[in-house]
């Protein structure tokens, strides 16, 4: 039975990665969302067990849920409309956009005439679309670009925090973000205050406490107050961690 239900949704993934209008990345409890998939050349969700929930007719476009929503997109015959799915099948809200992603963090992201514009849960727009840019919300704050081409942050509430004053900014993850200075990588707070100097070469997102960063060829991992962490060991390369465990290359091989 494992190797069937493995075998299944091996299936399915390539199902989905076939499908020439899916994108984004699934993330949560699987039983909190619906997967986009394709069944007799038709788009359908099905849910964590392969059912199939929603059979997209009329739909041409849909993205990777989260937090119980899995949006799709349809031509109402004037503009192009994305409902968002609950995980029983049923419409939660609908949104005129040209472009919509799945919540997180409670909002989701849409764009809207070359502008792009945060809705809540119920599909009521915290502000007008009228930004540059915008990434999904992470840490309870999104990064955008205002009337700018430089990077801040906004709030849930749709109020800019940091002012977009950043040329490279990067999610927020244990309240750490990455930003570029003089070629060099550190992180700011959710305040935008500098909390690591720029002084790395490369780096990674926080995650579980700890951030990947390299000087030179050799990549250590440091603590979210700059401690270096793991001893003295260094490496060739090394990953984020996930469940207490991060990938390492040695110069041997990968080890965890």
């Amino acid at each position: 039975m494992r190797l069937f239900l493995s075998a299944l949704f091996l299936a399915l993934a390539a199902l989905v990665a076939g499908c020439d209008a899916f994108s984004g990345a699934d993330t949560g409890d699987a039983s909190a969302r619906l997967f986009p998939a394709r069944q007799n050349g038709d788009r359908v969700l099905i849910d964590q067990t392969g059912r199939v929930v929603v059979t997209l007719d009329g739909y041409n476009s849909v993205r990777a849920g989260a937090e119980g929503l899995t949006p799709a997109r349809r031509w109402d015959g004037q503009r192009n409309v994305w409902d968002y799915f609950r995980t029983d099948g049923e419409v939660a809200f609908s949104v005129a956009a040209d472009e919509a992603y799945a919540p997180r963090d409670g909002r989701a992201r849409v764009r809207v005439d070359g502008r792009w514009a945060f809705v809540d849960t119920d599909g009521e727009y915290l502000i007008n679309p009228y930004l540059n840019d915008a990434r999904d919300f992470a840490g309870g704050v999104a990064r955008v670009k205002t009337t700018g081409y430089q990077w801040g942050f906004m709030d849930r509430s749709g109020a800019v925090v940091v002012e977009p004053t950043f040329g490279s900014l990067g999610d927020l993850h244990d309240n750490r973000a990455q930003f570029v200075s003089g070629g060099k990588v550190g992180y700011v707070d959710r305040t935008g205050a500098v909390a690591i100097e720029a002084a790395y070469d490369e780096a990674r997102d926080f995650s579980g406490g700890r951030a990947a960063v390299r000087q030179g060829q050799r990549w250590f991992y440091i603590d979210t107050a700059n401690q270096r962490q793991v001893g003295s060991t260094t490496f060739l390369s090394a990953g984020d961690f996930a469940e207490g465990l991060a990938p390492v290359r040695t110069d041997a091989a990968w080890e965890y």
